[in-house]
């Protein structure tokens, strides 16, 4: 996705500008940028999720995280779950 079309994208979804400049600036998946934007380590997250780090790495770097995670992420990432759903599966 090019840096057009994430800042058109973030214009129209409640996705913070920080973290689509994280995104853009360090090539990581939308849930790492939503991360590092909060402060957080995937060992912080990980067992909020109730998974190891190994597991909550995996989920982040996955082209198609579960829904069911992206829903618990959302929570932890104070935002609503279904932002989260549309950065990887569309509004379909």
């Amino acid at each position: 996705m090019s840096d057009q079309e994430l800042n058109s994208y973030n214009e129209h979804n409640t996705v913070p500008s920080e973290v689509v400049n994280i995104c853009i600036a360090q090539g990581v998946s939308w849930l790492a940028a939503w991360r590092i934007h909060l402060g957080l380590t995937q060992t912080d997250v990980a067992p909020k999720i109730d998974c190891n780090k190994a597991a909550y790495r995996a989920v982040e770097t996955s082209e198609a995280p579960p829904q069911d995670e992206l829903i618990k992420l959302a929570e932890i990432f104070d935002t609503n779950a279904g932002t989260l759903i549309d950065l990887y599966y569309g509004e379909d």
